[in-house]
C-alpha cells in the first residue's frame, strides 16, 4: 500500500473517531429552575417589548423583538454562568454584530448572499477580537441585511435601539432575576469586563 493511502487512511481513521461523544449529557435540571427560567424568559422578553415600544412611541412594535433575543434569554436566564451570557458579550456582541450588518448591507446593497455572508464573518472577527462572543448575535447580524425596509430606514440606530436596548435590557433582567435566589449556579454576572 502506497504511503499516502495509509496515511489519508490514518487521518481519516482519527478525524471519524473524533465524532464519538467524550460524556454523558447532564441531568435535568429541578423543576424550580425550569420554572425560575420560564419566568425570567417571559418577563425579559415581554419588558423588551414594552420598553421598545415606549420609545418608538409604537411605531413598528414587532420589528424590536428581534429574534436573536429569544436565543440570547436562553443564555443568560439558563446558563447564566456561560461567558457566552456575560454582559460584556451580550450587549458588546450583539451590537458590534448589528454594526458588521448595517455596514454590510450598505456596502453590498445588490448582493444579500455576499452580504449576509460577510456580515456573519465580520462580526465573528469582531468579536473574537473583543472577547465578546455571543453565539445569537450571528444572527443579529443578518437581520440588518435580510430585513424589511423599515430595518433598513434604521441604519446605525438598529444597533443603538432595538439591539443595544435590547440586550441590556435582558441583562438588567438577568441581574434582578438570577439574584433573587441562593443557587450559586445563577449568581449573574461572573465578571462585567
Amino acid at each position: 500500500m502506497p504511503e499516502t493511502t495509509k496515511t489519508t487512511e490514518q487521518w481519516f481513521s482519527r478525524y471519524a473517531r473524533r465524532w464519538m461523544p467524550t460524556s454523558t449529557r447532564p441531568p435535568r435540571p429541578t423543576a424550580g429552575k425550569i420554572l425560575r427560567t420560564a419566568i425570567a424568559a417571559f418577563i425579559g422578553i415581554a419588558t423588551i417589548a414594552l420598553v421598545t415600544r415606549l420609545v418608538h412611541a409604537g411605531k413598528h412594535p414587532d420589528l424590536f423583538l428581534v429574534a436573536s433575543f429569544g436565543a440570547m434569554a436562553m443564555l443568560v436566564y439558563v446558563a447564566p454562568q456561560s461567558d457566552f451570557s456575560q454582559p460584556r458579550n451580550v450587549i458588546g456582541g450583539n451590537m458590534l454584530s448589528a454594526a458588521a450588518g448595517v455596514t454590510m448591507h450598505y456596502l453590498l446593497p445588490n448582493n444579500v448572499i455576499l452580504a449576509a455572508a460577510s456580515a456573519v464573518a465580520v462580526a465573528a472577527i469582531l468579536m473574537q477580537a473583543t472577547r465578546t462572543v455571543n453565539p445569537p448575535a450571528g444572527s443579529t447580524a443578518l437581520i440588518p441585511v435580510i430585513g424589511d425596509s423599515t430595518v433598513h430606514h434604521l441604519g446605525y440606530l438598529f444597533v443603538l435601539t432595538p439591539v443595544g436596548l435590547g440586550a441590556a435590557v435582558l441583562v438588567l433582567v438577568a441581574m434582578v432575576v438570577n439574584n433573587l435566589f441562593s443557587d450559586p449556579t445563577h449568581h449573574y454576572p461572573t465578571y462585567w469586563w
